[in-house]
């Protein structure tokens, strides 16, 4: 079965300043749908309003048909990855593995080379990239019909940017995925729908050539 998320009409403000202007998106499983944008275009606000975790002056979400106000209560519906970590620093690897999935799925993130690696390691000792990594294979490894990423790709090496879009890639067969990153050519390489976010309104993007019309060169 084939599942649609709809987000339209959605408005925010700061003050005076129009953050996003009666943005429309939508996104099915088995998509992955790429937002470009220069820093702080609204891209993460966005994807907070879609998840729920941000109020606005208006929006209109729905799956499947049915309008909902806040994504994130609903089970196995929606996930979301932020840019600041989300794991306790005081747990191991192998405990937040424990906490975040099901025994099934557990046994599969163990698969994961990197993965058995850091088991024994606590969170706060995890590099960087190590503990990203980490993050993303909860996140995608977590039921859902929809998942939010915010910038998987920044400050990761290469070699882990390319084993992240693999997964991403997998992960899409069953599920939509929404994508921003400053890491633009990989958003355009994963991608199979494009908007682009500027002066606060979300366009569409028909052709890679249309990037030029906004000043967004690749």
């Amino acid at each position: 079965m084939v599942h649609h998320l709809i987000a339209d009409s959605i408005v925010k403000h700061r003050g005076s300043r129009a953050i996003l202007t009666d943005i429309a998106l939508s996104c099915k499983t088995g998509e992955i749908v790429g937002v470009l944008g220069r820093n702080g275009s609204g891209k993460t606000t966005l994807l907070e309003i879609i998840y729920g975790v941000l109020n606005c002056e208006h929006k209109y979400l729905a799956v499947d048909g049915v309008k909902v106000n806040h994504l994130y209560s609903l089970r196995q519906t929606i996930n979301y990855l932020p840019q600041h970590r989300f794991i306790p620093p005081y747990l191991t690897v192998s405990k937040a593995i424990t906490l975040f999935l099901e025994n099934d799925i557990k046994q599969a993130i163990y698969k994961d080379d990197i993965i058995l690696s850091l088991t024994d390691k606590k969170i706060k000792e995890l590099s960087f990239g190590d503990l990203r990594y980490l993050e993303i294979m909860l996140i995608l490894s977590s039921p859902s019909k929809f998942t939010l990423l915010d910038e998987p790709f920044q400050g990761l090496a290469p070699i882990t940017v390319e084993r992240i879009q693999k997964l991403i890639t997998k992960a899409s067969q069953h599920r939509g995925i929404i994508i921003v990153d400053h890491n633009y050519h990989t958003v355009l390489e994963l991608s199979n729908k494009l908007y682009i976010l500027q002066e606060s309104c979300l366009h569409p993007l028909k052709d890679l050539s249309e990037l030029q019309n906004f000043d967004y060169l690749v």
